[in-house]
């Protein structure tokens, strides 16, 4: 794939995409397309954000010395971004968070996660310069191989650093419950391919005990990366309120796409239920769909409106949340020595792929 020109990998990546899936939504992949040819403003984050394909041919391309079999391997979130971090309730009812989208996850380079983070937050336009981007992350990343593996369950560890900071983060981005259902409403559309006795079982199945009532089936077009994908929402009534769930279909990892070592199934499962986190109990990889619980309180920190003091410090905890997955495979040790004295050559890893992703989405833009 050396060589080859973002539009040319674009093709060959949904072309196998289409072959795995059961459908594809080709008006959302339609859409996708027209965003990722816009020119100004955010244009390059928005590429990244749809294009891990691309990003996962180009980052060994660039960088080959950061993807070395002297790296070490983890089982990585893949498509990390500054807009992949957001909040949950565990099982307790308590507010949780961390990365929320995990469908890229497959076993890679720890260094993948780490430069990819550093690039989004340098292009999403954070009024923060980058050598602070990579500063921040890395700070927040070694302090949790220091202290260990510990989900960010919010306002109940006093000792965790930016634990309070980000409940009142959290709780302040949540906002009106009934203006969340009203902008997700105005968001559904009717499926485009009724909902198959599988997906209909699991998204029953992940519902709480009880009546559900009032179900209804809908589409929706959403983020970026995933367009095109079968995407069902099923909203109905339990108790007196609304409820929501997601079923999306998964497919391998891109990373392993360009590699050419696409295995049978997806670490995504893995990595909801590890030791890690404290877990959403309704959200789940199963028979190639991903499911999970839409709600108020299951939704992204939006990163846009925060103070730059607030952005550093959420680069910190999104950097030690990187190191909690990234523990899961590999010892505190083996990864703080692989980055020991690497802060200047992860700057320049993060400039290079600056530079990378806007010279793709510029030759992206002139083609279409």
């Amino acid at each position: 794939m050396s060589g080859s020109s973002a539009r040319d990998l674009t093709d060959r990546y949904e072309n196998w995409m289409a072959e795995r899936l059961p459908y594809v939504e080709q008006e959302h992949l339609k859409a996708k397309h027209k965003q990722m040819a816009k020119t100004g403003g955010s244009a390059a984050f928005r590429f990244l954000r749809g294009t891990f394909y691309l990003w996962s041919v180009r980052f060994p391309e660039a960088l080959p010395e950061l993807v070395a079999s002297t790296v070490p391997t983890v089982v990585g979130v893949g498509d990390v971004h500054v807009e992949n971090f957001g909040t949950w309730r565990d099982a307790e009812g308590r507010l949780v968070w961390g990365a929320n989208d995990v469908d890229e996850a497959t076993g890679m380079p720890c260094t993948q996660d780490l430069v990819r983070l550093m690039t989004s937050a340098a292009l999403a336009g954070m009024a923060v310069d980058t050598a602070d981007i990579v500063d921040q992350v890395l700070d927040g990343y070694r302090s949790q191989l220091i202290g260990g593996a510990r989900p960010f369950v919010l306002a109940y560890a006093d000792d965790q650093p930016w634990q309070e900071e980000l409940w009142k983060l959290a709780r302040a981005r949540t906002g009106d419950p009934v203006d969340w259902w009203q902008k997700l409403d105005s968001k559904l559309e009717p499926p485009t391919h009724p909902p198959g006795v599988d997906v209909k079982q699991h998204v029953s199945g992940s519902f709480p005990a009880g009546p559900v009532t009032g179900l209804s089936w809908r589409t929706r077009e959403a983020g970026m990366g995933s367009l095109g994908r079968p995407r069902l929402v099923a909203t109905g009534s339990w108790f007196g309120g609304r409820i929501c769930r997601e079923a999306k279909a998964t497919l391998p990892s891109a990373w392993d796409w360009a590699r050419g070592s696409i295995g049978a199934g997806t670490p995504a499962g893995q990595l909801l239920t590890s030791s890690y986190r404290a877990p959403d109990p309704y959200s789940a990889v199963v028979d190639g769909w991903s499911i999970r619980r839409l709600a108020p309180d299951s939704d992204k920190i939006d990163i846009a409106a925060l103070e730059a003091t607030d952005k550093r410090g959420l680069l910190r905890c999104m950097g030690s949340e990187l190191a909690n997955i990234h523990l899961e495979a590999a010892g505190a040790d083996v990864l703080g020595q692989a980055l020991s004295g690497m802060d200047a050559r992860l700057l320049d890893a993060t400039t290079t792929m600056v530079r990378v992703v806007e010279h793709d989405q510029q030759d992206y833009a002139e083609t279409a």
